[in-house]
């Protein structure tokens, strides 16, 4: 998880799902992960955006702002 500013809100970015396999040792990360994006606190705005398995956590603030904007809007009707 990683917390930033940008457009005047703060936003969390988080790991929604991404595929992951253990090995005995070593983690092995392949795929495309999908990063939720929420403003803080929850519930105005949320986003995700795929990116690369690993992304999120070698992410820089410009990075993580160029992913929000690529993303796209979650719609729900309940």
């Amino acid at each position: 998880m990683k917390v930033f500013k940008f457009d005047g809100r703060d936003w969390v970015a988080r790991l929604h799902h991404g595929p992951q396999k253990q090995t005995r040792t070593v983690e092995v990360r392949a795929g495309w992960e999908v990063v939720q994006f929420d403003t803080q606190p929850p519930g105005n705005i949320q986003r995700i955006s795929y990116r690369p398995a690993g992304w999120l956590s070698n992410a820089t603030i410009a990075e993580l702002i160029e992913a929000l904007r690529e993303g796209q809007t979650v719609r729900a009707n309940w």
